[in-house]
């Protein structure tokens, strides 16, 4: 341990504890969960290292609580869904909560807890985890990497169903694994109707309406300015 990694270490819990993103009034995961409610929790304001932290709490508070409420006779089973999972189980690199999502996904099970792992990158998502996913949703992946992933995450796929995954239009996935039997099936999912936070701008209409905006400000522009000078020209002023 070196005098600058202590000084590092030091300025990250000042600087945690002086943004204080979190706030430790907060009730527990043990009061937030209940049967058919969805919680969803806001890291949007945090850096990647704050998250996998973040991340690390709340799986091994996940674990713990359902394991306390497996052996006191009042199972509660629920759905734990990481978003963006390649950051915090990477292939390439150690992450604060990769052992504790490891964890979840290997004893989970035994006590209700069910790990669901989203990615648009299954390329770069621990082997080892993902052999203890049982069941899978594949949308159109395009990338050769990907799609061996994925292959190699399920002996029910075939060289022909992995290359149908490239076509998938918009909504269409392929599903797989203990949840649909034997055979995997091709399906499509319904719109949601309501807000979709993650969904992809549409980068060309929000140009056309600035573009818009700026034409119909400048044709404005010169409406005044011909209105002005038409004005001077009946009073006989010079431009």
């Amino acid at each position: 341990v070196t005098e600058k990694s202590i000084e590092s270490a030091v300025m990250k819990v000042e600087e945690f504890f002086e943004y204080a993103r979190i706030s430790f009034s907060q009730p527990s995961i043990e009061d937030l969960i209940s049967p058919g409610t969805i919680l969803v929790l806001d890291a949007s304001a945090l850096d990647d290292e704050q998250k996998d932290y973040m991340l690390k709490v709340v799986a091994d508070e996940i674990l713990w609580y359902a394991r306390h409420n497996y052996v006191v006779g009042r199972p509660t089973p629920l759905l734990f869904v990481v978003e963006e999972a390649h950051l915090f189980v990477s292939a390439s690199r150690v992450t604060v909560s990769r052992h504790s999502i490891e964890r979840l996904a290997r004893e989970g099970r035994k006590f209700g807890v069910c790990l669901a792992l989203v990615s648009q990158r299954p390329r770069n998502i621990d082997p080892n985890t993902v052999s203890q996913i049982q069941n899978l949703v594949v949308m159109k992946l395009v990338q050769d990497s990907d799609q061996r992933a994925v292959m190699d995450a399920s002996d029910a796929l075939t060289e022909d169903l992995v290359g149908s995954l490239a076509s998938l239009a918009t909504g269409e996935a392929l599903v797989l694994g203990e949840w649909i039997g034997r055979f995997p099936a091709f399906v499509k999912i319904d719109m949601h109707p309501g807000k979709r936070a993650g969904a992809t701008p549409d980068i060309v209409s929000i140009w056309r309406e600035f573009y818009e905006a700026v034409k119909r400000e400048a044709e404005e522009a010169s409406m005044h300015r011909e209105a002005v000078e038409e004005l001077r020209e009946l009073l006989g002023e010079e431009p």
